[in-house]
């Protein structure tokens, strides 16, 4: 059966397609992107719902996290998740409008074009028209709750002082030459690798985490994940993480145990321009040390490894391009 209903995350009517058998929807958010929503979760929300920051980055962290099923947990997740940094975001916006915009030189046009009124009301009322004409999903991809927030990461971020987009005479904007660079650099760190570290604790615990759910998540990404024990070697370990890392096409980071090792690895690998896949289980997402708590982090359970392992491999081929 397929019908329409109002978004339960971000309240767009969106396409919905239902198996009341098994009590489980099939949203397709313009804003949100696909993802399955239980109708018992539904209860859960309407009795306490998540306020309009909480439900931006609930709306922007399902687009990076496409085909998920949410469960209590992942409720839980969305009250307590962080926006990256406003760098993250406008970069995040940047590729998103390369991808939309392939051809050097293609306009760009956002509704706020117009001139803008002076009378306080009318520039309410003209705010909230603008945003909604708003292509939604630069809402999410964006990590923005509100058309002011979207503006002010195109016009002052991205336009006014890093000079990613340009605007002409006719307030129409494209991605300018520093921009197009910018993106070339994004993609060129070992770009042709299909290596990734994982950098984690080597409690034997752990060990059929990386075996059983990161190592087919990171494969059915096209990649090949390695911990600095998946092979023989004679070098030093700290030479061995090196090289690993310095090969690699990006890294998964699983702060699980709280190992100083894994922070050092992540930091390692951030200061060598590689992207960080970050992960921790959700017990433990409290102790984080406040460098990687802000971080966009993967969150797992025993009894969701299943699911970790679908939005790990969404993760990967969201993020890395």
């Amino acid at each position: 059966m397929i019908t329409n209903r109002q978004c339960p995350i971000c309240g767009r009517v969106v396409i919905l397609a239902g198996d009341p058998a098994h009590r489980t929807h099939y949203y397709d958010c313009v804003r949100c992107g696909p993802f399955h929503f239980p109708d018992v979760i539904q209860s859960i929300l309407s009795s306490s719902p998540l306020s309009g920051r909480q439900s931006a980055n609930a709306s922007a962290w399902i687009r990076e996290n496409p085909e998920v099923t949410i469960l209590e947990d992942t409720l839980t997740m969305f009250q307590r998740l962080q926006a990256p940094s406003v760098a993250e975001r406008a970069e995040k916006l940047l590729v998103y409008l390369a991808r939309k915009n392939p051809d050097p030189g293609t306009e760009i046009v956002f509704p706020w074009n117009e001139e803008e009124s002076k009378d306080p009301t009318t520039a309410m009322v003209q705010i909230m028209r603008e945003a909604a004409r708003i292509d939604p999903a630069l809402f999410s991809v964006s990590w923005s709750e509100t058309s002011v927030e979207l503006k002010y990461l195109i016009e002052d971020y991205l336009t006014n002082t890093k000079q990613f987009l340009r605007q002409d005479d006719r307030h129409r904007h494209n991605i300018s030459p520093e921009g197009w660079a910018f993106l070339d650099d994004l993609r060129k760190t070992n770009k042709g690798s299909t290596l990734v570290f994982v950098a984690m604790s080597f409690n034997p615990n752990l060990k059929p985490l990386f075996d059983n759910w990161i190592k087919p998540a990171v494969k059915a990404a096209g990649y090949d994940a390695q911990r600095v024990d998946s092979e023989d070697h004679v070098d030093r370990i700290d030479d061995r993480i090196f090289a690993l890392i310095n090969r690699s096409r990006f890294i998964v980071a699983d702060f699980t145990r709280q190992s100083d090792g894994v922070y050092f690895e992540a930091g390692y690998a951030l200061g060598m321009g590689l992207k960080v896949i970050w992960s921790c289980r959700e017990d433990e997402l409290a102790k984080l040390h406040f460098d990687a708590a802000h971080y966009n982090m993967l969150g797992w359970t025993a009894d969701n490894l299943p699911d970790y392992r679908t939005r790990l491999k969404s993760r990967i081929e969201a993020v890395i391009r």
